[in-house]
């Protein structure tokens, strides 16, 4: 009944009894049978079947899209490639890079000849570095902080996992069969140390802003050469020391050429918040 007419008369509320199978209005088995028809949690079981299918199969399709779509990018981006230097840049690149690397293997030769090996270093490893710093100048790639913290950061990793043994295991295949007196405790092969130095190399310089491609190959050096400690870590950041130095003397004396384009230009923030928000 609606509001404002009054109490129910006592033949209505007989009658209204009678129809809820003997309940009065307003007790708890008259709101279950009113409010909630027994045919509603069928219906809901049903649907649910119904709609399970339906959400397996759009999965499916996203899945397929995604496949399709990452295919389509092997084609490209269109974009054109970088353009080629004149021959007056291309002499300057020559001309710097000459002369850094001759000073630099001057100087491994020196050490090599006068000290012991833990105070040497691989010249190879300025050759890439060299590309970047003559070649293009002004990416951020090759400023002398990402050259000197991606050695460090490299040579770091490398030479953590140059701690874990290998007793000259390449592979857990090779490992499974050996006999249980060859087994020295729990080994880590050789390939899968140096694989994991690279990736932790690359990944913790994409994650600390400190990117340097050819420093990644430090950590590969360090896992391969047992002999290698911080002392060539040391020798390596003079090889950089040496590198950077001439770079900036020979490169600013043409006018066309700038070097660093910026000495500290990190903006470090590891706080919560801002994790966040660049999700």
């Amino acid at each position: 009944r609606r509001r404002g007419e009054g109490p129910v008369p006592a033949d209505d509320r007989y009658e209204e009894e009678e129809e809820d199978g003997g309940n009065p209005v307003g007790s708890s088995s008259s709101a279950k049978t009113n409010n909630i028809p027994e045919s509603w949690g069928k219906a809901s079981n049903d649907t649910f079947l119904q709609l399970a299918p339906d959400r397996f199969i759009s999965k499916i399709h996203r899945y397929i899209h995604n496949l399709i779509n990452s295919m389509q990018k092997w084609r490209g981006a269109g974009l054109q490639a970088a353009p080629r230097q004149s021959l007056g840049e291309s002499m300057i690149v020559f001309t710097g890079v000459f002369c850094v690397m001759l000073a630099i293997g001057r100087v491994e030769n020196l050490f090599k000849r006068n000290f012991e090996s833990q105070w040497t270093f691989d010249s190879g490893i300025y050759a890439s570095s060299l590309c970047i710093v003559f070649a293009l100048t002004s990416a951020p790639v090759g400023q002398p902080t990402q050259i000197v913290l991606a050695h460090v950061w490299n040579a770091l990793v490398g030479f953590a996992f140059q701690q874990i043994p290998s007793d000259g295991v390449d592979d857990f295949i090779e490992y499974a069969n050996l006999a249980d007196a060859e087994r020295d405790g729990m080994v880590l092969p050789q390939a899968w140390k140096a694989a994991l130095a690279v990736a932790f190399g690359i990944s913790g310089q994409a994650f600390l802003g400190i990117m340097h491609p050819p420093a990644t190959g430090l950590a590969f050096t360090f896992v391969e050469n047992p002999e290698w400690g911080l002392s060539n870590l040391l020798m390596v950041l003079f090889g950089d020391l040496m590198m950077v130095s001439m770079s900036v003397v020979i490169l600013n004396l043409f006018r066309t050429k700038q070097y660093p384009m910026y000495w500290f230009g990190y903006d470090w923030n590891f706080s919560y918040n801002s994790c966040r928000k660049n999700r």
